[in-house]
């Protein structure tokens, strides 16, 4: 019956039904102690209708119940970039949750974000590559590149070798963020 429950819930998840999915997953995740997935839709319920201090625990549940939930940690990690700006908790989220599920550009992009707002460039950098790996059309991806390439460029001695490498792998990731913007503006007249 937990299971039955659970689908209902998630069906209104994929709905875009955030508000009637809450009843049913709350009512798997009572019947049924052990069950983590139950929790995650209930965080993702509650972060669509903005309610983060209810989606946070809820992800936690996910997580301490079954701790190789990438999902969860993706979901917590939306949470606390999106919603209550707390890049330090996004970070540790996204990065577990990109090492658990390493196919999310979305995710990689916000953990780049994160760590570059963290002063964190070294680590922002493989995380943005990532990202563009993931979906090569990622202007943000490549805009995060460049900041965290021109952030590390602007810490090696002036003139230096390393720092105009740097410098230029940033200037070619902002053309490439330019570029990819300008043809997504485009399409969007041309369509």
């Amino acid at each position: 019956i937990a299971g039955a429950f659970y689908h209902i819930g998630w069906i209104y998840n994929d709905r875009d039904q955030f508000a009637q999915a809450i009843e049913p997953l709350s009512q798997a995740a009572r019947l049924r102690a052990d069950y983590a997935e139950p929790h995650q839709e209930l965080g993702f319920a509650y972060y669509k209708l903005g309610r983060s201090q209810e989606a946070i625990p809820e992800y936690q549940n996910a997580i301490r119940l079954k701790p190789d939930y990438g999902l969860a940690y993706l979901g917590l990690g939306d949470v606390y970039f999106n919603q209550t700006k707390q890049y330090a908790p996004a970070m540790n989220a996204y990065r577990e949750g990109v090492r658990l599920k390493a196919d999310n550009a979305t995710a990689f992009y916000n953990l780049a974000w994160c760590y570059n707002e963290l002063n964190m460039h070294a680590d922002a950098a493989p995380a943005a590559r990532q990202a563009i790996v993931l979906k090569a059309d990622y202007a943000e991806a490549y805009n995060e590149l460049g900041y965290a390439n021109r952030m590390l460029g602007g810490q090696q001695p002036k003139g230096s070798a390393r720092a105009q490498q740097l410098f230029n792998e940033a200037i070619a990731a902002y053309r490439e963020a330019v570029r990819l913007r300008a043809k997504r503006f485009a399409m969007l007249f041309t369509g």
